[in-house]
């Protein structure tokens, strides 16, 4: 199937300027990122910062035999400085049943990103959601199968791919 002509006209507007948007940013930014010394330690439980400016939905899955309940959260925090944040649990004792995993899985509508290009609206901030949520997933599946980096990726095409059916 071929694009339409509005359809490939975006596109290769869409590329063209994120890829001048890169080119001037990414240097500075990919050094930034490569000399941080922030790193998530293995094996360490992380606990998302705990906040009431949220919004938040919760759904439970079974996998490996493990009860998993995953809380998607849109946080409207302009204290909170990342866009996504993946953690083992959110800090929020109503969440919490024993002999359940928990996994909360945050997008920030205020950080810079999301103003940005989504702003209000529900057309932009549900696929962005939609990533975010199957990014975290395949964080989570790779963590817990001891791989690589790659997984990470690969199961995020896989996750993202089995949700848009």
């Amino acid at each position: 199937m071929r694009a339409s002509e509005k359809e490939y006209k975006a596109a290769v507007r869409a590329l063209d300027e994120t890829v001048n948007d890169l080119q001037k940013k990414a240097p500075q930014a990919v050094a930034e990122v490569f000399n941080s010394t922030l790193e998530a330690k293995p094996g360490v439980q992380v606990e998302l910062t705990k906040t009431e400016q949220t919004l938040h939905r919760e759904f439970n899955i079974r996998f490996n035999k493990v009860d998993w309940k995953v809380s998607i959260e849109l946080s409207y925090d302009p204290s909170l400085t990342e866009l996504i944040e993946i953690g083992d649990r959110f800090i929020n004792p109503g969440l919490f049943d024993s002999g359940v995993r928990h996994i909360g899985i945050r997008l920030s509508l205020t950080h810079p990103f999301m103003v940005e290009f989504a702003g209000a609206d529900t057309n932009k901030i549900e696929p962005i959601l939609r990533i975010t949520a199957a990014l975290g997933l395949s964080e989570i599946i790779a963590k817990d199968s001891y791989k690589n980096q790659v997984e990470v990726r690969r199961n995020f095409n896989e996750l993202i791919t089995n949700l848009s059916k």
